[in-house]
């Protein structure tokens, strides 16, 4: 998890602000009064990838094993292709409640023109090297799964407000939070092979610019599959969420991992599809480490 702060450490020399906004002035005809904050919108669709993402599925099932992810993700879109290092924790405590932290260490960007000034970035040339928000969630196992039960369970997560380059509208540079209740079922297990489908419903509200609607609500969704032959793997859902400004805050994704796994690591390849105002595709290498020490059973 080291590579998660080292920003905080020696990302300033990345993050040097231009002090000539004249030609941000001129573009989009400066009143001279309003704050270049207020002109930005707040949504999906018109920050970075990560800024507001949709969050991953909860299942109804509950980790058991601590872990250790990291991935590599290209996060591609015309005009700004997007590369980043993300990162996860996770620990279970008994077999009710596991502890995550995670969040994007590192982000390379690089605007065009055309996105930069949709998004009415600061700098003439916005590109830079970033960190991310670090989220805190916990998974509560309400009802363990059984023959005749499917598994239930409840996340509640907070976002913090350390992604840097609000002035590109890569981050919001502001709090956030979500919750959700998931739902599991296996209808398929045996040794060789197993299939589970499973669906999550939740809220999801961030902070805004906007004086008259300073927070944004949303409904948050899922609907997925995992299945399992012998150590191989493939994973899909569409989620996605709904906010109530109607203002680019209805992102939609249809997300893939296929892979290999067994008790000590998970190798996995993202292919992440993005509808409506999630504008990106992501393609992506995604590596768990699992520490086996840290296991309820």
């Amino acid at each position: 998890m080291r590579i998660l702060f080292y920003y905080f450490l020696f990302l300033p020399i990345f993050t040097i602000a231009q002090n000539d906004y004249g030609w941000w002035n001129n573009k989009h005809n400066w009143d001279g009064v309003t704050s270049w904050q207020d002109y930005m919108v707040y949504s999906p669709r018109y920050f970075g990838p990560n800024a507001l993402p949709i969050p991953d599925a909860t299942k109804g099932a509950m980790k058991l094993k601590g872990e250790l992810e990291t991935s590599l993700l290209a996060q591609l879109i015309s005009g700004d292709n997007t590369y980043a290092f993300f990162e996860r924790g996770g620990v279970p405590f008994g077999k009710r409640v596991f502890i995550e932290v995670y969040g994007v260490g590192l982000e390379y960007y690089n605007l065009d023109s055309t996105k930069r000034d949709e998004r009415f970035a600061r700098d003439e040339d916005a590109k830079g090297l970033i960190g991310g928000d670090i989220y805190f969630s916990t998974y509560l196992q309400l009802i363990e799964e059984s023959d005749k039960l499917p598994g239930v369970g409840l996340r509640a997560a907070i976002r913090t407000a350390s992604g840097l380059h609000l002035k590109n509208a890569r981050y919001t540079d502001a709090p956030g939070y979500f919750f959700d209740v998931s739902v599991g079922k296996f209808i398929v297990k045996n040794e060789n092979f197993n299939l589970r489908l499973f669906t999550m419903l939740g809220f999801y509200a961030w902070q805004t610019n906007d004086v008259n609607a300073l927070q944004n609500d949303a409904i948050m969704f899922s609907l997925g599959a995992d299945s399992r032959y012998g150590n191989w793997f493939w994973k899909t859902d569409f989620s996605g969420f709904k906010g109530y400004l109607n203002n680019g805050d209805f992102p939609l994704a249809f997300r893939n991992e296929l892979g290999f796994e067994n008790q000590q690591f998970s190798l996995g390849l993202i292919s992440n599809f993005g509808f409506k105002d999630n504008l990106y595709n992501t393609f992506g290498i995604r590596f768990i480490e699992k520490i086996n020490w840290l296991k309820m059973d």
